[in-house]
């Protein structure tokens, strides 16, 4: 609840949400420009540490800078920054010139590194990582909810649908509602299947009930032992 009305605040102050993933192959490359925006931790009460103070004082100030690759590869970049970035900016995007996410801190090298080129740098996971990671992530998440022949109707389809930028075919809906698996489903469930199959086809984030997911799960688990259960016994029978 609290999450919602967070985001509800940032798209009224006119933060974009959410902020375009840069494309899966269009990596940075040195010397690149690249610009940091978050929030700096600071303590009001200086006269003691956070772990003295009974109370909490620290308060997140907005933080902005830039800076350019220095040592760019596939999932992680070196950043030299023209301040070095702050712990309270470990996990905020590192966006491009043309406003895209290029990346997340992970983390920031010290200033006290033995090698300068290195110190104070800002080390980030990559646009192309997190697109590897969200793929991952999804192929996990479908797996649990469709039989594998239907997993690969779904990514065939993005792929149409990244090539050409078309639709996704006529039938594939179709062949996922009415195979035997979709025919178990109840009309609520068939809906939900629907909705998720379409989001993840364009890409699009999709939300679920774990209690939802956990049943259509379940219930696809069950199917798929009693169609292989059936299979077995036609084969003894023959």
């Amino acid at each position: 609840m609290h999450s919602k009305l967070a985001l509800k605040k940032m798209i009224s102050l006119g933060v974009e949400v959410p902020l375009p993933l840069r494309h899966k192959k269009k990596t940075l490359g040195d010397g690149d420009k690249v610009y940091f925006e978050g929030f700096e931790i600071k303590n009001l009460d200086k006269s003691v540490s956070p772990e003295e103070s009974e109370s909490d004082t620290r308060v997140h100030v907005p933080f902005i800078t830039d800076g350019s690759v220095i040592s760019p590869a596939t999932d992680r970049d070196l950043i030299e920054t023209s301040h070095v970035l702050t712990d309270g900016l470990c996990g905020a995007p590192v966006m491009d010139e043309h406003g895209f996410v290029a990346g997340i801190v992970e983390g920031i090298v010290p200033t006290d590194h033995d090698n300068p080129f290195l110190a104070g740098a800002g080390a980030t996971v990559t646009s192309s990582a997190i697109h590897n990671f969200l793929d991952q992530s999804e192929e996990l998440m479908m797996k649990k909810i469709l039989p594998e022949s239907l997993i690969n109707k779904l990514y065939h389809a993005r792929k149409a649908i990244q090539k050409r930028g078309g639709t996704i075919p006529a039938d594939f809906f179709e062949s996922v509602i009415h195979s035997k698996v979709g025919e178990t489903f109840s009309e609520e469930e068939k809906n939900k299947l629907v909705k998720i199959v379409e989001d993840v086809s364009f890409g699009k984030d999709f939300e679920i009930n774990f209690n939802d997911l956990e049943k259509m799960a379940n219930r696809m688990k069950d199917d798929r032992q009693a169609e292989e259960e059936q299979e077995y016994s036609n084969r003894e029978k023959k």
